[in-house]
């Protein structure tokens, strides 16, 4: 009988052994992995996903939920942050109040009778308490995948105001896009949404371009969609795909800077982007809780206002036109966002803050400002030149301007120095350039 045959004999003769010794190794197995997971401290796993606390943070909260692990951190100067996995998603940081409260405030400042707003993702209730204070809205709406992020609400009073009980409100724990998708044609004046990191898996379905077509057809005409644009957290074309999409789907569309590299995309369901000064002063005046906020964030005046202006909807489209558009099919920022092969960097053709005229025509007559708005061109000339910094373009975070220069700025000394002296936000970008 051949070799061969006589092995598989042997294999045939002896399976019942071989099998048995497996399973007595397998069962061997699991009691040592049961004695060692029984030994760990409590909490082993948990604390594993928890933000590494540095000198003088504090934990104030910690719940394990269905989709995360969801903590409250103290951070000393910097206020309070929400984390997931480990990961923050949203604070009540001076920088993060400024540009989350945008995404509410001036999309409804250029609307004359907004009355429904939706807001995806609740974060730490930034955004859904700016809504909440323009008196105008009946209907508000919150969406947000996780019933644990809610909970926590109370840990952000300080700042959301207690939102989640304003009788206006309703709140929902669902997917965004599944929201939108229940909801009628036409349903709201505003939507506006700060999804997780891009890094997260399922977040490029919140900047699609089927994600924004749906966006559209549940605004009414003339409503707004806006949007976090973290373009330091993926490469350039990455930045540029959802640019794509994003003007694809909404041409009236305007680039606005919330804070520093804090972007935000807006769009309106009209023939027209428009922002037009002495109608936001009027509805501020009738407003002052909406003016109120927006004065403790630096954004109370129309210059700092308007000034957030970063590129109008044609610029977007101009440089975004040989980039393929994120789509459901082709969720492409996923897969560069972890790129070690491909450069971080913010598009520096992106910008063009001195087309503000596009975006408000009357800012502006004879091709000079308007007394509300006349520091607006110094005002943003000082931008451009951050915009233009090698520092805010290689996508660091937090950002660093320390080499940008109001000497860099084409305007004279003492224009700059006034300029940045009636702003505190550009005090925070260039401390001690106002004075003399």
């Amino acid at each position: 009988m051949p070799v061969g045959n006589l092995t598989d004999q042997w294999f045939f003769l002896c399976g019942v052994d071989v099998l048995a010794g497996s399973e007595a190794g397998g069962v061997v197995a699991v009691v040592a992995a049961t004695v060692v997971w029984m030994s760990l401290p409590s909490g082993y796993l948990i604390d594993r996903t928890l933000w590494p606390l540095r000198p003088g943070e504090r934990r104030l909260a910690v719940r394990e939920g269905l989709n995360e692990v969801v903590s409250v951190v103290e951070m000393p100067g910097e206020g309070r942050r929400l984390m997931t996995n480990g990961h923050s998603m949203s604070g009540t940081d001076w920088n993060s109040q400024r540009y989350m409260r945008a995404f509410a405030h001036i999309p409804l400042l250029t609307m004359p009778n907004p009355d429904s707003a939706l807001v995806i993702c609740f974060g730490v209730g930034n955004t859904i308490h700016a809504a909440s204070l323009h008196p105008g809205l009946r209907r508000l709406e919150v969406v947000d995948l996780s019933k644990d992020v809610l909970r926590h609400a109370g840990w952000f009073a300080g700042t959301n105001g207690s939102v989640l009980d304003n009788a206006r409100l309703a709140v929902f724990v669902n997917d965004g896009r599944h929201h939108l998708l229940m909801q009628a044609p036409a349903a709201y004046d505003l939507v506006t949404m700060e999804p997780p990191p891009i890094a997260f898996a399922g977040v490029a379905s919140l900047y699609s371009r089927e994600f924004y077509q749906l966006v559209r057809s549940r605004l009414k005409p003339g409503g707004a969609v806006t949007q976090w644009l973290p373009a330091y957290q993926v490469p350039g074309e990455g930045t540029l795909a959802i640019v794509r999409a994003f003007v694809d789907v909404f041409p009236q569309a305007v680039l606005l800077s919330g804070s520093q590299s804090e972007l935000i995309l807006m769009g309106v369901n009209g023939p027209r982007i428009e922002i037009d000064p002495e109608a936001v002063a009027a509805r501020l005046r009738a407003s002052p809780a909406v003016a109120d906020d927006l004065r403790a964030v630096s954004l109370g005046t129309l210059t700092e206002l308007i000034g957030t202006f970063a590129a109008p909807g044609d610029r977007l489209a101009g440089v975004s036109e040989p980039a393929a558009a994120v789509t459901d099919d082709a969720p492409i920022i996923e897969y560069l966002v972890s790129s070690r092969l491909r450069e971080h960097r913010i598009p520096e053709q992106l910008f063009d803050p001195r087309a503000v005229a596009r975006w408000c025509p009357r800012c502006f007559v004879d091709g000079r400002p308007v007394p509300s708005v006349a520091g607006l061109p110094a005002y943003l000339a000082i931008l451009e030149a951050v915009y233009r910094g090698a520092s805010f373009l290689e996508s660091s975070w937090p950002p660093r301007t320390r080499d940008v220069s109001p000497a860099r700025v084409t305007l004279e000394p003492g224009v700059i120095q006034a300029t940045i002296g009636e702003s505190r936000y550009l005090q925070q970008i260039f401390p001690g350039a106002s004075r003399p």
